[in-house]
């Protein structure tokens, strides 16, 4: 194969436009200046000191972190974890707040339940020991009783007074309804 004359002869100018050759080169001129922006502007306010060479028979080191950029990563690293730590005793504080307060008042509904529970109970009590003294004090009117009147019947403790009750007549029951000294 043959070259082209364009390939073998340097006043020949390329076939290819101009502005590709430029879009490989504006983008990368834009990068190369945004990454020197960048790198000025770090956000640190450090002085730049200026480095000089020393003429030496040593080879120079590779760049390594200095000290003080150690120092303030190991600082930053510690203040971290003390953040972290500090962190997780106040969550662990908080927990066990709330698990105390839990606590409480689960203590709290345990006793008044079992002071409604001692109040139902000591009113059963109370109405079984009223229920009994009552009954005591009911006196069953005698199988073969006579009652002159209702103030009789009453003072017997018998009022009211129903037909088919010992002692009953029909004058005490006024609106014969079957039920006598009523009032």
């Amino acid at each position: 194969m043959t070259p082209s004359p364009a390939e073998t002869d340097p006043s020949v100018t390329s076939n290819r436009p101009r502005y590709k050759k430029k879009r490989y080169i504006v983008p990368a001129g834009l990068l190369a200046l945004t990454v020197g922006i960048a790198g000025c502007s770090g956000g640190e306010d450090e002085a730049v000191t200026p480095v000089t060479s020393v003429p030496s028979d040593r080879p120079t080191p590779s760049p390594s972190p200095t000290v003080d950029q150690a120092a303030v990563a190991k600082a930053a690293a510690e203040k971290a974890a003390a953040e972290k730590a500090a962190a997780e005793a106040a969550a662990a504080e908080a927990a066990a707040a709330a698990e105390a307060q839990r606590a409480a008042a689960a203590a709290e509904a345990a006793r008044v339940e079992a002071a409604r529970v001692a109040r139902v109970e000591a009113e059963r009590v109370a109405a079984a020991a009223e229920a009994a003294e009552a009954a005591k004090a009911r006196v069953a009117p005698p199988a073969t009783a006579f009652y002159q009147n209702c103030d009789a019947v009453r003072a017997a403790g018998a009022a009211p007074i129903r037909s088919g009750d010992p002692g009953w007549q029909s004058k005490f029951d006024r609106d014969k309804d079957g039920v006598g000294c009523e009032n």
